[in-house]
């Protein structure tokens, strides 16, 4: 595997824990969901990818649709 920013095939995986918030005033009541999982980081460049799967998932697709969540913060997924 490459990483997706810069190509380098130098990537690190390392264990970690990100709290996801809500975008927006509409779900500002919405508490965060806690994510435990492994991050992949280009060592190269810094960029870093992770999966939420499971009940997080389920949390996070629950409160926001996701392709207006997709479209708020502005990412473009394939």
């Amino acid at each position: 595997m490459s990483c997706a920013v810069c190509g380098s095939k130098g990537l690190g995986s390392f264990p970690g824990e990100t709290t996801i918030h809500h975008p927006g005033l509409r779900d500002v009541k919405e508490p965060p969901v806690y994510v435990s999982h492994e991050l992949v980081v280009c060592l190269a460049c810094g960029a870093a990818r992770f999966v939420v799967s499971g009940a997080e998932f389920h949390r996070l697709t629950n409160v926001t649709p996701p392709n207006e969540t997709r479209q708020r913060i502005g990412f473009r997924f394939p």
